[in-house]
């Protein structure tokens, strides 16, 4: 079990109860950043044409609606 722990001189000090003890560099900022993964591109971009296929959908279906309205109303003839 650990017994004490502490940071002097930029180390980390562990002690234990059997009297071993370790020395680590301790460091308060990674050395390095990771950065974030970029997305799957293939993903998005079915993503995107499934979206955009319901939008054409939506829009097909307005313009047979429109298309029906239109054809329902008369024009007086002048």
């Amino acid at each position: 079990m650990i017994k004490q722990q502490y940071i002097k001189d930029e180390f980390l000090f562990i002690e234990y109860d059997n009297g071993a003890s370790v020395k680590v560099p301790f460091e308060t900022e990674p050395k390095e950043v990771i950065p974030e993964l970029p997305k799957n591109p293939l993903l998005e971009l079915k993503k995107e044409n499934k979206e955009l296929k319901q939008q054409l959908e939506q829009c097909q279906q307005s313009i047979v609606e429109l298309t029906a309205l239109a054809n329902t109303v008369t024009v007086p003839k002048v």
